[in-house]
């Protein structure tokens, strides 16, 4: 008596798989809009705790510091949240920005080229969000 492997069943199946992740990943490309940066405020403050390569110190903590940016494109606007501030990001009030949304991501195009990945908090219709 043979005894075929364990999962041979599922072997005819696998190319159907590979076509259908191919098309789901096809249907997954970023639409590029056009906004303006409303406001860039000051969301929140925390202490990350970095690993030093001193031997005297091992462990000090860093201060981190989050930037609330309101992108607002015709009747629907984006609050989201980056590290950097809007000095060192070069993401400045009343500029115009590329951006592209997804469910909990926006990716922005700063006027420089730089691609930033901030964390979107609120969508809104209409005017800037605001909590």
């Amino acid at each position: 008596m043979v005894r075929a492997r364990f999962g041979s069943h599922l072997a005819p199946l696998l190319p159907i798989l590979a076509i259908a992740l191919n098309v789901e990943a096809g249907t997954a490309k970023p639409v590029w809009q056009t906004g303006r940066i409303v406001s860039a405020d000051l969301y929140g403050q925390g202490e990350t705790q970095v690993k030093a390569a001193s031997k005297t110190k091992s462990v000090h903590k860093k201060k981190d510091f989050w930037w609330a940016y309101c992108i607002g494109a015709g009747n629907r606007s984006y609050s989201a949240v980056l590290r950097k501030s809007p000095h060192k990001s070069g993401l400045r009030v009343n500029e115009s920005v590329r951006f592209s949304a997804s469910r909990d991501r926006l990716y922005v195009i700063s006027p420089q080229g730089i691609r930033y990945e901030l964390r979107v908090l609120r969508q809104d219709d209409g005017a800037c969000c605001r909590e």
